[in-house]
């Protein structure tokens, strides 16, 4: 791919990003914020191909959308696990407090940070050309540090965490590859079923993740304020959510060691 390639497709995440944002702005939807930060990702992922980095001024924006996620499924899974007893209405408004605060700093934010700018500085730094066997190197290079994590025991939920982007990055890469490809005819790079199997997985860590942050969340630090009866229901949840999180942490660690997902990844 040439300098005007590699922009066409930089500019298609810019015009998404915007239209994302707009969208978030609207309303909060968790939808639309899951749908830019999505947009972010593959961008990030596509910018790590060419050796670039993600600009600051899109990291705070995609920060600030991540906090208000956060609180979002917080708010959410508490309901849940309170099941047919009343919800922690004192804690639950300390997260709609939260959820206040934080989507004003994504105003904020998110006017601050107009993207054309970055844009254009990222269009001086593109290389004159991207050959299609660099996409595959690059991949069949995510490809090594997954099994690299994986060998090393996942002992650590970061590298649970950091598995699940560089899957991110090697499924985002693909598409973009095989978007590519209907202008210009190279090489198959992933397997569909490969792809298959990267994206249950993603999925199933991406539920273990959610787990890790909701957690976070409910330390007692961040309980302080909560009278005693609804603390103790609080930490009946913790201890639950442990429990869960565990379970996914061995399920989803047990497939990623599994010699036929180390098989699909090596093809």
């Amino acid at each position: 791919m040439h300098t005007k390639a590699l922009k066409h497709i930089i500019t298609q995440r810019y015009t998404a990003l915007k239209i994302a944002v707009r969208d978030i702005q609207k309303g909060f939807d968790k939808d639309a914020i899951h749908a830019f930060r999505v947009q972010v990702k593959k961008l990030r992922a596509f910018l790590r191909l060419l050796d670039l980095k993600l600009p600051g001024k899109i990291k705070m924006v995609y920060a600030a959308a991540g906090q208000i996620r956060d609180v979002q499924l917080q708010v959410k899974q508490i309901r849940k696990a309170s099941g047919n007893s009343a919800a922690p209405a004192e804690y639950l408004a300390v997260l709609e407090e939260q959820l206040k605060k934080r989507k004003a700093a994504f105003e904020t934010v998110s006017k601050k940070n107009q993207f054309a700018g970055s844009k254009q500085k990222l269009f001086k730094k593109l290389p004159s050309k991207l050959p299609f066997e660099s996409i595959g190197q690059f991949l069949h290079g995510e490809i090594a540090a997954i099994l690299a994590l994986i060998n090393t025991g996942l002992k650590e939920d970061n590298d649970l965490h950091r598995t699940r982007k560089k899957i991110k990055d090697i499924i985002f890469i693909n598409e973009i590859y095989q978007e590519a490809l209907e202008d210009h005819h190279g090489p198959k790079i992933l397997d569909p079923p490969v792809v298959k199997k990267a994206l249950a997985l993603a999925k199933e860590l991406g539920k273990f993740i959610d787990k890790w942050v909701a957690l976070s969340l409910l330390k007692p630090g961040s309980l302080t304020a909560i009278g005693p009866k609804e603390r103790n229901q609080l930490k009946s949840i913790s201890r639950r959510w442990e429990a869960q999180k565990q379970a996914l942490r061995k399920s989803v660690s047990g497939k990623l060691k599994s010699a036929a997902f180390r098989r699909a990844l090596k093809g």
